[in-house]
Order: structure tokens, then C-alpha cells, then sequence
């Protein structure tokens, strides 16, 4: 992926459109992140990451709903992400998809940030 261009796939519910901003690799999310759809996506994410290492921002202001599958792929993300001296950084989570990663207390591992411009 040329740096600055955009890769758009669907995954079942969810969209994303990928874009690498050197050194990172952003992924916009919209839709439903759950169990029919999250291995596909980490797949796809896992091999971006090959690619093009660095840290990961997934902004989610589009996404809808997200179930414990995809809470899981976020913190194996996250997990895979530091052992590699990068982060994973969670950004525009709406309250509806906010509220499982704090009752799971997941919102105070995780970089969770407002909405980027």
C-alpha cells in the first residue's frame, strides 16, 4: 500500500478502508466487529502490519456494535502490537461500543482516545 493510499474492504457487517500514514497503518472501521467477521479482519490487519510496521490506529466512530470476539482480537492486537514496541490506539469509540471495553476494564489497558480530525 503506497503511503497515503486507501484500501476499502468489506468483512461481512463491517467496512473498513485502510490507509498507511508513514510509520503507522490506520484502519477505519465502520459497521459490526463480531464473531462472524474478526478473524477476517485480524487477518487482514496481521498482514498490513507485516507489511508496513508500526503502531495501529483503529478509528471506530463508525462502528456500531462490537461483541466479545472482537474485544479479544483488539487486545490480541494490542498484545502482538507491544511485543513489537508498537501500540494499538483505539480512537472515536461511540458509548454504545465504549461501554463492554470499561465494564471489562479493557479502557485502562488500552489507548483509547477521542475521535482523530
Amino acid at each position: 500500500m503506497a503511503n497515503g493510499g486507501e484500501t476499502h474492504l468489506t468483512f461481512g457487517r463491517a467496512a473498513v478502508v485502510v490507509t498507511q500514514r508513514e510509520p503507522d497503518v490506520v484502519v477505519r472501521i465502520s459497521g459490526e466487529v463480531d464473531v462472524s467477521n474478526a478473524d477476517l479482519l485480524e487477518d487482514a490487519i496481521q498482514q498490513w502490519l507485516r507489511t508496513n510496521p508500526g503502531d495501529l490506529i483503529l478509528e471506530c466512530d463508525g462502528l456500531g456494535f462490537i461483541d466479545s470476539t472482537g474485544l479479544s482480537l483488539t487486545v490480541r492486537l494490542h498484545n502482538d502490537l507491544t511485543a513489537r514496541g508498537h501500540r494499538l490506539v483505539l480512537a472515536g469509540l461511540a458509548p454504545a461500543v465504549r461501554r463492554p471495553f470499561e465494564v471489562t476494564n479493557l479502557i485502562e489497558m488500552l489507548d483509547v482516545r477521542e475521535a482523530t480530525p
